[in-house]
């Protein structure tokens, strides 16, 4: 019984020494034209002070950073 456990047990380590490393990769952050971005700050600037849509630009743009520092860019 010794012998079958400790064979099961080589079986097992073998398979997982197989297992692809775990590789993190960063998704590329869009990039906008400068006359994109205008656009934006105006829109933005145009919603209320309470905005649910201006708390989520700033949700994204946090995002954004997080993402350009995950690449080496930031």
């Amino acid at each position: 019984m010794r012998l079958v456990t400790s064979c099961g047990l080589l079986v097992l380590f073998s398979l997982t020494a197989c297992a692809h490393p775990i590789v993190t990769a960063c998704p590329p952050v869009p990039a906008y034209s400068d006359a994109f971005q205008a656009r934006l700050a105006e829109e933005v600037h145009a919603l209320p002070p309470d905005s649910a849509l201006g708390r989520a630009i700033v949700d994204y743009g946090r995002l954004r950073a997080q993402l350009r520092a995950c690449a080496g860019q930031g």
